[in-house]
């Protein structure tokens, strides 16, 4: 699956990456393993509680992927 890693600053989003993992489970549990991963690279996760954006998403051609969402450096 792929993993998309966004830095999420005060006023603005930047893609910072892509990481790919084997996931498994529901979509809720593959995200909470996708910030587990993000987590193990170094960066620090900004949960969907404290603004961030980590969540399953879908494109218009049917490919997936999981946004995380992590603090600036």
């Amino acid at each position: 699956m792929r993993v998309v890693i966004v830095e999420a600053g005060e006023g603005y989003t930047t893609k910072l990456g892509e990481i790919f993992c084997g996931l498994t489970g529901d979509e809720q549990g593959m995200v909470e393993q996708a910030q587990v991963a993000v987590a193990e690279c170094g960066f620090r996760v900004m949960p969907n509680d404290e603004a961030g954006c980590c969540e399953f998403q879908t494109t218009c051609d049917g490919n997936s992927y999981i946004a995380i969402t992590v603090y600036p450096r």
